[in-house]
């Protein structure tokens, strides 16, 4: 009966791929940051693009500096709630949190 085990470890293997994982670790803080600013455009009053393009610029200079910032365990996943201004997995600020580290130091 190999025929049937190849079926159970396919349908295993499906179930796997189903079952949920937490979206915070699925999506990537750039692409968040990108998320937070296409929300801090759409608020804008100045023209949207941009807004965007502002926003972009300072968070990828914040996303620098903390890329160059050596930061342990605990200080990240604080930071990383400030930064998502308490919404994990949600939008993120490079901004916020590169301020919120500089606060802590």
């Amino acid at each position: 009966m190999p025929g049937r085990a190849v079926l159970v470890l396919s349908v295993l293997a499906l179930a796997a791929c189903a079952t949920p994982v937490e979206r915070s670790s699925l999506v990537s803080r750039d692409q968040r940051s990108l998320a937070f600013c296409t929300l801090v455009a759409r608020s804008s009053k100045d023209n949207a693009a941009d807004a965007l393009t502002r926003c972009r610029y300072r968070e990828r200079r914040a996303e620098m500096r903390a890329r160059r910032m050596n930061v342990d365990g605990d200080l990240d996943r604080s930071c990383e709630a400030v930064a998502t201004y308490g919404k994990p997995g949600g939008p993120f600020s490079w901004a916020s949190y590169v301020t919120c580290i500089d606060d802590t130091i």
